[in-house]
């Protein structure tokens, strides 16, 4: 039978492109994600305006998963808000924007702050690499889609949020996948000997019984 192709074969598979290719081999920031579990948090979710006492401290009762080295894709410029006050011309809010895949599995809150590594964005004060959720948005009402995020400036300390945390997660990008810490140096210690015995078969010379680039 000849083969043929239909031409309403192109949105599926551009939108496997976009919502699956990139997710997996898009370039990406690293960053520590902040995720507010508020399942397990004690806050007022019930009533009008309800919510904790604060965000950050003795009175929150909020609690968060930490989640490291989870990649963001698409991450926009930071856009800077002048201020001139008794202060002076100050520059106190940073916005900025960036998607993440719903392959990961994480439902954005407001609740959640995201932690810029140090050596992407260097600042003399180490708060500004600390950013709240103010919105999101899902980009598809599919499955598969990105939720694109907006942040901006959390004038808040990030040692504070590491006092509130429930959970240690981090993200092994070989796998695509969110696993406690302790696992994780447990997978990445199998994945790097694994690695290391397939370079010893792949670089065995058996005229001369070396193994070359190991």
């Amino acid at each position: 039978m000849q083969n043929w192709y239909r031409f309403y074969f192109y949105p599926e598979e551009y939108l496997k492109i976009v919502y699956q290719y990139y997710a997996v081999h898009g370039v990406a920031y690293p960053c520590i994600y902040y995720h507010c579990d508020l399942e397990h948090s004690n806050c007022d979710q019930d009533v009008l305006d309800a919510g904790p006492y604060e965000t950050l401290g003795d009175l929150s009762g909020l609690v968060w998963e930490k989640i490291n080295m989870l990649p963001i894709y698409n991450t926009e410029q930071v856009n800077v808000t002048f201020n001139a006050d008794e202060k002076g011309f100050l520059k106190n809010n940073q916005e900025t924007s960036f998607n993440i895949p719903s392959e990961y599995k994480i439902l954005p809150t407001n609740f959640d702050f995201v932690y810029f590594y140090p050596f992407i964005f260097k600042e003399k004060d180490k708060t500004e690499n600390f950013y709240q959720i103010r919105h999101f948005e899902k980009a598809t009402n599919t499955d598969i889609t990105f939720w694109r995020i907006y942040v901006k400036t959390a004038h808040k300390f990030k040692e504070k949020i590491d006092n509130q945390i429930i959970k240690d997660l981090t993200f092994i990008d070989w796998l695509k996948s969110i696993y406690s810490t302790e696992d994780s140096l447990k997978i990445m210690k199998q994945l790097s000997q694994t690695k290391k015995n397939n370079m010893r078969e792949n670089h065995y010379s058996p005229n001369s019984g070396l193994y070359f680039g190991v």
